[in-house]
Parts: structure tokens; C-alpha cells; sequence
């Protein structure tokens, strides 16, 4: 069995890369979201990593990469077929009220599931990495023109009120968004409400603003 040897010994120092590249990945998470890409150092991800500076350059070419990679990662597990399956499910059905409620909804989980990240995507924004933030989006481009598109045909169907497609999404995400941020990125103590009940007040102001009297 000596034949197996190298091989093995190669898998074993390929699999100790690989995590070590992902504890790279997880220091490096953390101390971009408290600090943003400016804040934070190699020297430091290093040092909360327990490692060598250079062993980041290993495994990285430099920290933009490391940076971009960290968000790539979180674009990758933050994208969820089972919620874009159930939006697509609501629009079938011309289900309205539901699909603002889960519209509503999955921003909000998005942020209480992953509030870490979610400081780091304001950071990538604020900081001119538009084009990374904007693909850890919480709907994908297609699926977003999708939603635009069946909000626009409602209102050609006389069920919605005549107002920009795309605004009126804005105003719905923005909402949920702005809600979230406040609860779950700044803490802010004052949200004494609880996130089912900022869906539903949400969902309520939308169907107000939204729908046509019958």
C-alpha cells in the first residue's frame, strides 16, 4: 500500500490549505465588517487569524482579492432558491398580498440571519465597491426584473395604482430595509417592535398605497 502514500499526504496538506484558506476567510469577515476595506489591515487579519502576514499572500494575491473573495463567499450562501421559488409561486397565482409579504419579509431575515455581512455590504458601498455590493443584493437582476415586470402588468390590469414599477419595489425593500438596518446593524434600542409585526405594518401601508379601490 506504500503505492498510496504521496497521494495521501497530498490530500491531507490540500484539505489543511482549504482551511486554512477558510479561517483566513472568517477573520478576515469579521474585521472587514467592523472596519470596512480601509479599516482593516493584512497585519491585522493576520493576527486574529493567528497566522503570518504572509501566509495571506499564500493563499491571496493581495487584500482586494481576499476583500472580494470575502463577499463572493456571502453571495454564494446568501442566495436562497427556496424564497426566489416562492416569489416566482406568489406571482403565478397573482397572489398579491403574499408576495408582499414575503418581499417584505426576506429582507428582514436577510439582515437577522446575517448582520455582520449585511455591515460589510453597506461598507463595500460606501467605500466605491458598487459592482460587489450590488451582486450580494438580496434578489438577483433577473429575478428583480421579473418582480418589476408582473408589478407593471398589475397595473395595466387595474389592480395597482399607476406609479413607477421600479420605485414602487424601492419603496417596498426600502422599508424593510431601513427597519432592519436599524435593528439589527445599529441596534437601535428604540424598535420596540417585534419583525413580524414590522412585516405586517409594512404589508398594510403597501396594500393602502398599492391597491386600487375595488
Amino acid at each position: 500500500m506504500s503505492h498510496l502514500r504521496p497521494y495521501a499526504k497530498k490530500k491531507k496538506k490540500h484539505m489543511k490549505n482549504q482551511e486554512r484558506r477558510a479561517q483566513l476567510i472568517e477573520a478576515a469577515t469579521i474585521l472587514f465588517a467592523e472596519n470596512g476595506y480601509s479599516g482593516t489591515t493584512t497585519k491585522e487579519i493576520a493576527r486574529a487569524a493567528g497566522v503570518t502576514e504572509a501566509l495571506i499572500f499564500r493563499h491571496f494575491e493581495n487584500k482586494e482579492t481576499l476583500y472580494k473573495v470575502v463577499i463572493e463567499e456571502y453571495v454564494g450562501r446568501s442566495r436562497r432558491p427556496e424564497w426566489h421559488a416562492e416569489i416566482r409561486r406568489c406571482m403565478d397565482a397573482s397572489d398579491d398580498v403574499e408576495l408582499f409579504r414575503k418581499l417584505i419579509g426576506y429582507v428582514v431575515e436577510a439582515y437577522r440571519s446575517d448582520p455582520m455581512m449585511q455591515r460589510l455590504i453597506i461598507f463595500a458601498t460606501l467605500e466605491g465597491y458598487h459592482k460587489e455590493a450590488d451582486r450580494a443584493c438580496h434578489l438577483p437582476k433577473p429575478l428583480l426584473k421579473e418582480v418589476v415586470a408582473y408589478l407593471s402588468r398589475r397595473q395595466q390590469e387595474g389592480v395597482f395604482a399607476a406609479m413607477d414599477p421600479l420605485g414602487m419595489f424601492q419603496t417596498i425593500f426600502g422599508m424593510a430595509r431601513s427597519f432592519a438596518v436599524g435593528r439589527y446593524v445599529y441596534k437601535l434600542k428604540e424598535i420596540s417592535m417585534s419583525d413580524d409585526q414590522a412585516v405586517e405594518m409594512f404589508l398594510a401601508f403597501t396594500m393602502r398605497a398599492v391597491f386600487l379601490p375595488v
